[in-house]
């Protein structure tokens, strides 16, 4: 059932419970044709005291429909030191980190708390080392080293170890875009079109619950693809 049909089966909440119902869409740009459709009926006639927080990463990709009747609010990334003091104002295990794994967290998470604390786990900061050593191997990685990356995001705990790959691949990406500026517009060309791919390949896989190891393995083939194009 698409996630829309699942909200509008949750109801309004009833009188004698007060308050109101909140309902949070994340991320919006990723619905299928019939659930944003769905969603949008949904907003046109909300139930009683409900309130949609529809987020978006990618507003042009949304039905025009459905941002016509939305209220927009840009959130902006927090500053790098807002997020350290954010997090060592944690609690017990997140409270003291290791000095150098919190700098490195905090460098990488783009001003998201959720994904500086992820990076403070050993195994995601583990996957996000290999990974950008695999990157900066470009065009030629590490076949085995790829393999295996692969294998490790095949378990059906994994899906947290894949978000942390597909950012440094968008990192990867967006630096690579910044640095090579001055030179001819096919290979930057080729490496937004290789992150768009493995963008779209990523949804279909979490979609449809796809096998994520030929989605790692076809994501370092578009990439080395796209470093190779002069």
């Amino acid at each position: 059932m698409p996630p829309a049909r699942r909200l509008r089966c949750s109801g309004p909440p009833r009188a004698g419970e007060g308050g109101w119902r909140v309902c949070i869409v994340d991320s919006a740009e990723d619905l299928n044709a019939n659930s944003a459709n769905a969603l949008l009926k949904m907003i046109e006639e909300p139930p009683p005291r409900a309130i949609f927080l529809i987020v978006s990463h990618a507003p042009g990709r949304l039905l025009p429909t459905i941002r016509s009747r939305c209220r927009a609010l840009t959130l902006r990334a927090l500053p790098e030191a807002d997020v350290r003091a954010i997090i060592e104002e944690f609690p017990a295990p997140f409270a003291r980190p290791d000095a150098a794994a919190l700098a490195r967290a905090v460098s990488l998470c783009e001003g998201s708390v959720a994904r500086a604390v992820a990076l403070l786990d050993p195994a995601t900061a583990a996957v996000e080392a290999e990974v950008s050593a695999l990157l900066a191997g470009l065009p030629e990685p590490d076949g085995r080293r790829v393999l295996k990356l692969a294998e490790t995001l095949a378990g059906r705990d994994a899906e947290p170890l894949l978000a942390t790959v597909l950012d440094a691949i968008q990192r990867h990406v967006a630096t690579e875009i910044d640095r090579r500026q001055g030179e001819g517009p096919a290979r930057l060309l080729a490496l937004v079109e290789a992150a768009e791919r493995i963008a779209s390949s990523a949804r279909e896989a979490a979609i449809y619950n796809l096998d994520r190891r030929p989605l790692v393995l076809a994501a370092f083939r578009e990439l080395a693809g796209a470093t190779r194009i002069p």
